[in-house]
C-alpha cells in the first residue's frame, strides 16, 4: 500500500474533501518496519476544530485498513500543521484521542523530516552518558532492609513479610516523633 502513486490519490482525494487544506507524506523508518506519517496543513483553528476528526477518518479509512502488517498499522501518525497556536484544550482532545493513528498538533515552520525525528524518532534527544549512575549508586533504605534483609524468598511469606511490615512501618513512627 505504500506506493507513492496510491499516496498520490490518497493526496488528491484529501484536497477535494478537504478544499481549504493539504497533505503531504512522509514514511520513517524504524528498525526494519515503516512509519507512517501525514501532515495535514490546516489554515486556522476554526478549520481545525470542526475538520480533525473526518481527517482522522479519512487517513484510516484511506490509507491504514489497507495496511497488511499489523506493525504498521499500529504506527501511523497525523501531524496537524499548524501555523498559528491553538486553543490548549482543543489540542489536548485531538492528541489524547486514539482512534486510527497518533495525533500532534505542531506549529511550527520546521520540515516534514524534523518534526518526525523529534517527535518520534527522538533523534533530537542526548543522552549524557556521565550522568547515567554507576552500578554503586543503589543504595539500600536502612529501615526497610534492617527488617526484611534477612527474609528469604519462598512462594508464601505473608506471614513473615507481613510481620517484617508492621516492623517498619513501627521504626518509621517511632523515628518522626
Amino acid at each position: 500500500m505504500n506506493n507513492l502513486y496510491q499516496i498520490g490519490e490518497i493526496q488528491e482525494k484529501f484536497k477535494a474533501t478537504f478544499e481549504e487544506c493539504s497533505l503531504e507524506y512522509h514514511k520513517a523508518s524504524f528498525n526494519d518496519a515503516a512509519i507512517h506519517c501525514f501532515f495535514a496543513k490546516i489554515p486556522s483553528e476554526l478549520i481545525l476544530r470542526g475538520s480533525w476528526i473526518q481527517i482522522s477518518n479519512f487517513i484510516a479509512l484511506e490509507f491504514q485498513n489497507k495496511l497488511e502488517d499489523e506493525f504498521e498499522q499500529w504506527n501511523i501518525y497525523l501531524f496537524y500543521k499548524m501555523s498559528e497556536e491553538i486553543d490548549r484544550s482543543l489540542n489536548y482532545i485531538i492528541e489524547n484521542d486514539t482512534f486510527s493513528s497518533r495525533k500532534i498538533v505542531v506549529n511550527n515552520n520546521k520540515t516534514n523530516e524534523r518534526d518526525v525525528e523529534e517527535h518520534i524518532l527522538n533523534a533530537d534527544m542526548i543522552i549524557n552518558a556521565d550522568s547515567i549512575p554507576g552500578d554503586n549508586a543503589f543504595s539500600y533504605n536502612e529501615v526497610i532492609y534492617h527488617h526484611i534483609g534477612s527474609v528469604k524468598s519462598k512462594k508464601k511469606l505473608g506471614a513473615e513479610m507481613e510481620e517484617s511490615l508492621k516492623k517498619i512501618i513501627e521504626t518509621i513512627k517511632t523515628s518522626r516523633q
